[in-house]
């Protein structure tokens, strides 16, 4: 359970996702309420963006509303290069009916297969 109540599922490998139409993510927690992601870009706060997971996690493509974004960490590349992830939280605000009920059972088998 999270702060606000509802199934917050932390991901130890971090499945792909897609935010917005071109930006590969990796899914950190995923809740009712939004979703944690890492992406090499950062995203502006207070953007609308689409979050597409997985067909492992039932392709399920969600309305979301980046609240914050943040530098995580750091890698240098073999080119000398400094590479900067970026994390950010999204808001799902108010899902339709079918996505929400969809949602709910992802995290709840999710949640029974992590017991």
């Amino acid at each position: 359970m999270d702060r606000r109540g509802g199934t917050r599922v932390r991901f130890r490998r971090r499945p792909t996702a897609r935010a917005g139409n071109l930006l590969e993510a990796r899914l950190v927690e995923l809740s009712l309420s939004g979703a944690r992601i890492t992406l090499a870009e950062r995203l502006p706060p207070g953007s609308g963006c689409t979050l597409t997971l997985s067909p492992a996690l039932r392709s399920l493509t969600l309305p979301a509303r980046l609240v914050w974004s943040a530098t995580v960490g750091g890698e240098q590349t073999p080119e000398d290069e400094r590479h900067l992830p970026y994390q950010s939280g999204l808001d799902f605000g108010r899902l339709p009916a079918e996505e929400r009920a969809t949602l709910a059972s992802l995290l709840a088998d999710l949640s029974a297969a992590a017991s």
